[in-house]
């Protein structure tokens, strides 16, 4: 579907005995279409579709924090369903420490504005930009004045930004949000591939009995959150990556891994069809057992065929979204 993966996940798994539309078709970028009981039903985002006297209510979702998609039914907006992904506890901590510091923090988003300060009050973040878009300028002058501060700490971020391919820095010209490229996200994929598969071997060659127990409770976890809570489960799969790592002696390679993936993590939102987590974690339990088995070359394989999963639905997510994408360079 063109509704984030996330979002449609949670959708249908609040309303599991919901009948299953006809004939549905996509609108790149913007939502769903389809027949249900000989109406026209349209899901999509507030940008696409009209909320009508449904407005307040969007408005009221968004204001504490809630990603919202309008539903009509014949043309007349009936529904707005609210989705929140929940900040991890951690956060507001994190940034009041650094605050204590003397560091500021600013929230760069694509959400919608209301949306994004919800979520930025929860977090203790004050300055916040949101509705971002690729190609959209990001003053350097408005976040220096923000802080009080000159525009060389706020340019070395975005150089830091930049060399994770997130934004262009561009003389002259000012800094922009890059397009995602498909390009960039098979070379990010490709450079996560060789670390990991490294990773694996030598996961497999030091593991013992209680690290393989860890990786299968891991495993377990996973799997109880598949159905109805796939932002719960893209955070116990960093989990599983990170602790790959960590049995392998090598702690190091998630830090390196986390700095490359950025590219990959900006489609994991974006997926045109349903996210395949089961099929995910079927891919995760025969790395743990390969490793549990200390078959290094089995566990290569199995972790070679995960991270190339990526490749089968960059195509559709690219031409599900074709505003967020561009071509490389």
């Amino acid at each position: 579907m063109a509704l984030a993966a996330p979002a449609s996940a949670a959708i249908t798994a609040a309303a599991p005995g919901a009948p299953a539309a006809d004939g549905v078709t996509e609108q790149a970028g913007h939502g769903i279409e389809g027949e249900l009981a000989g109406a026209r039903i349209t899901v999509g985002s507030p940008r696409w579709l009209d909320a009508g006297t449904l407005g307040d209510r969007v408005a009221g979702l968004e204001e504490q924090g809630m990603t919202v998609v309008i539903v009509h039914r014949g043309g007349v907006p009936v529904a707005a369903i609210g989705v929140r992904d929940e900040l991890r506890p951690e956060v507001p901590e994190v940034v009041s420490t650094l605050a204590d510091r003397g560091i500021g923090v600013t929230m760069l988003t694509g959400d919608n504005a209301r949306t994004a300060r919800a979520l930025a009050a929860q977090a203790g973040i004050e300055d916040v930009r949101a509705e971002l878009r690729p190609g959209e300028i990001i003053s350097e002058t408005e976040i220096a004045r923000a802080y009080s501060v000159s525009r060389q700490p706020v340019r070395e971020v975005f150089i830091k930004l930049a060399e994770a391919g997130l934004v262009r820095v561009r003389p002259q010209r000012g800094t922009m949000v890059s397009p995602i490229t498909a390009e960039a996200v098979t070379e990010a994929r490709f450079v996560r591939e060789a670390i990991e598969s490294d990773v694996v071997r030598a996961a497999a060659a030091r593991a013992d009995g209680n690290d393989a127990r860890r990786l299968l409770a891991q495993i377990d976890d996973q799997k109880r959150v598949a159905e109805d809570d796939v932002a719960a489960f893209m955070k116990l799969d960093e989990l599983f990556h990170r602790t790959l790592a960590e049995i392998a002696g090598v702690p190091f390679a998630w830090r390196v891994v986390e700095d490359v993936k950025a590219q990959m993590d900006r489609i994991r939102y974006l997926s045109v069809e349903e996210m395949h987590v089961r099929r995910l974690i079927a891919q995760h339990e025969a790395i743990a057992r390969a490793i549990e088995a200390g078959d290094a070359a089995a566990a290569e394989e199995a972790m070679r065929g995960h991270l190339r999963e990526i490749l089968r639905s960059l195509p559709d997510i690219a031409a599900a979204h074709p505003d967020l994408f561009g071509k490389g360079g």
